[in-house]
């Protein structure tokens, strides 16, 4: 039975896409939107669940490199399976990583990878992430300033990821000098202590290591801009031949958005971030609801069926 507190968590993130839903359709026309949406190409689609499942591939070669260099292995195969489970993790619970990541690290646990050196692994995925997701944001300020001008909006959600994520990768480096005492308060922080009271248990001279770090990030980034092409093929689907610029820089905006905003699922948050990014680059209003709306079909609520089986499966 699914508890107050469950139902209380998803409370918000369904109320905030009802709201940023009604809001957009406001101001789109129904019958342009169903429409568009009866145009949807199953060649697209399929084009756009193969970027998908390279995703879950990148994601198994991150943790399988973080590991491979601690002296700790696991079957590839076994890893992306847990890099599905993962989705669940970090789409159900607002984080940059730490929720699924924790799931993994216990997973990986259980299957006789030392502690030490699963939570090392969690912990470089969550500072490249950061660092992959600056590094993207800064790209596509560029872009946008180059095609038509970065507009308020984009800019002020990279400044407050910016200053998350310096503050989440501070943390993580500092956190094996802080006195035990911190550790017990931090602990009660959401998400960033989460991970400050997961780093002071890794060695440090791997969290630090440029050798991990730098391929890592590169992962991540590569991750993100496939996320960024999987939007882009998501517009061709339903005919609108956007270019990867202005799906990438979408794309990296309200991803961003909605992992600072802190709502489950990233509901409402992504969907009006991306929607308002697509259409000031010049996508009609019902396009880009509709190619919003496919992209998170495909990202988000169509690996939840195999996210399941697979996290069932793992702690089986």
């Amino acid at each position: 039975m699914i508890t107050r507190r469950a139902g209380a968590a998803w409370l918000l993130p369904l109320v905030t896409l009802a709201v940023v839903l009604s809001i957009v359709l406001s101001h789109a026309e129904i019958g342009r939107l169903v429409q568009v949406l009866r145009r949807v190409q199953a060649g697209w689609i399929l084009a756009a669940l193969g970027l998908q499942a390279v995703t879950y591939v990148l994601a198994a070669a991150i943790w399988h490199l973080a590991l491979v260099r601690q002296g700790a292995r696991q079957p590839f195969l076994v890893l992306v399976r847990l890099a599905l489970a993962m989705l669940l993790g970090n789409q159900a619970l607002p984080s940059v990583g730490v929720s699924g990541g924790l799931f993994v690290q216990e997973a990986l646990a259980r299957r006789g990878t030392p502690r030490p050196a699963a939570m090392a692994a969690l912990l470089l995925g969550l500072t490249t992430t950061c660092a992959a997701f600056v590094i993207s944001l800064a790209a596509a300020l560029v872009w946008l300033h180059r095609h038509g001008g970065t507009s308020a909006f984009a800019m002020s959600i990279a400044v407050a990821f910016a200053g998350f994520a310096g503050t989440v990768i501070a943390g993580v480096v500092a956190a094996h000098r802080l006195p035990h005492a911190w550790h017990r308060r931090l602990g009660r922080w959401p998400v960033v202590g989460a991970a400050i009271v997961a780093a002071a248990q890794a060695p440090p001279r791997v969290l630090q290591a440029p050798s991990l770090l730098v391929p890592l990030t590169g992962l991540q980034a590569i991750q993100i801009l496939v996320d960024g092409a999987t939007l882009a093929v998501c517009l061709r689907a339903i005919g609108v031949a956007s270019g990867l610029g202005t799906a990438f820089s979408s794309y990296v905006v309200a991803s961003a958005g909605s992992r600072v905003a802190f709502v489950p699922l990233g509901l409402g948050t992504f969907e009006g971030a991306a929607v308002l990014m697509l259409h000031g680059r010049g996508v009609p209003l019902e396009a880009a609801l509709a190619a919003t709306l496919v992209f998170r079909g495909l990202t988000l609520w169509l690996p939840l069926l195999p996210g399941v089986w697979s996290a069932r499966r793992t702690l089986a």
